[in-house]
């Protein structure tokens, strides 16, 4: 069984991870960190004999974990509206380009006919 400073500087280690991977916007490795914190929390439900709330409180508090975990949700929202900004717009700009498209498209047999 680990310490619970371990399995914390752990959980750490993997939100720090997961701030750095939504900056660089490397969306892939936030499944596998987030599931592999998720693996840590579990230690601790899993166990409650072994921990106890007041240290592993008392350990995210220590470590800052709790500010470190609402940047993260922060970050996570900036740039998942950013995102949505960018769907929105490349959605709108297919919707004009169809629609300028629809009038300007000619009898595909009168522009396929090939010319000896």
């Amino acid at each position: 069984m680990k310490d619970t400073k371990v399995l914390v500087s752990e959980y750490r280690e993997k939100t720090a991870d997961m701030l750095k991977a939504i900056e660089e916007e490397k969306y892939d490795r936030l499944n596998n960190l987030i599931q592999e914190r998720q693996e840590i929390l579990d230690i601790f439900k899993k166990t409650p004999k072994g921990y106890s709330a007041n240290d592993i409180t008392k350990e995210f508090q220590d470590n800052d974990l709790f500010s470190l975990d609402k940047e993260v949700i922060e970050l996570t929202k900036k740039h998942f509206i950013n995102v949505k900004e960018k769907l929105e717009s490349i959605n709108s700009n297919m919707g004009i380009n169809k629609a300028y498209k629809k009038g300007f498209s000619g009898n595909s047999i009168f522009f396929n006919k090939k010319i000896y």
